[in-house]
């Protein structure tokens, strides 16, 4: 196991750490419905940004706020008195616009208005200089054909990255790279940067391990990499 992340490492022990206004940027469906329940069933306070209204049923503790994460002002008004942020947009393979870029470029600049500081962070694991983390096969042989495709929505033309804008935000940030992702349950592990990993892990175990992340100080200026258990 990586120094350092033996309590990420264990999402049980995140019930040691108390309740959070919590904010989840693209709260819809996929690993962001799971990271709102999930969180709501630790007793946090959610507050949930989406495009479309969520099928949530009426919960205390969940604020719902519809609106796009590229409008400032939508994005302004789901981040207010927020401890943590946590970002988990994700567009379809062929998309183009470069959506995860310019809509974290918008958190991190309202964040920073709003003088908030921890931030979680949603990417994939291939991007960047995680390339080196996954299987060789996937690497050398679906790299080209499969990844760029698939990774196109992490940036947007060539001078706004997601993970940079992360990294350069000033901000207490923690990049989740999820290997292939799957319905279901299963458990996590995580891996630090320079270990590979590979498999396919639930979407509740990344919203389990973007949860425990976003309390633990450890996680911080972390880019983690985390597959699944059975």
């Amino acid at each position: 196991m990586d120094c350092g992340l033996a309590r990420i490492q264990s999402p049980k022990k995140a019930s040691n750490y108390g309740r959070m206004n919590i904010t989840v940027i693209g709260a819809s469906r996929a690993t962001a419905a799971q990271t709102v329940h999930l969180a709501l069933g630790r007793g946090d306070r959610v507050t949930a940004l989406a495009r479309t209204v969520p099928d949530y049923a009426p919960t205390t503790g969940l604020r719902v706020v519809r609106g796009d994460a590229l409008d400032a002002d939508s994005v302004r008004s789901a981040l207010q008195g927020a401890e943590a942020v946590v970002v988990t947009l994700g567009a379809p393979m062929r998309d183009k616009s470069g959506l995860r870029a310019r809509a974290t470029a918008v958190v991190v600049q309202e964040m920073r208005a709003l003088r908030l500081r921890r931030l979680v962070v949603q990417s994939s694991l291939g991007v960047g200089d995680s390339l080196e983390q996954v299987p060789w096969f996937t690497k050398r042989v679906l790299a080209r054909v499969l990844l760029d495709r698939a990774f196109a929505d992490h940036r947007h033309q060539e001078d706004l990255h997601q993970e940079d804008l992360v990294r350069e935000s000033g901000l207490d940030w923690t990049l989740i790279r999820p290997t292939n992702l799957k319905n279901g349950a299963g458990g996590y592990v995580v891996r630090g940067q320079g270990s590979r990993i590979g498999g396919f892990v639930s979407r509740r175990a990344v919203a389990e391990l973007l949860l425990t992340a976003a309390r633990d100080p450890e996680a911080i200026g972390q880019s983690l990499a985390t597959g699944g258990t059975r």
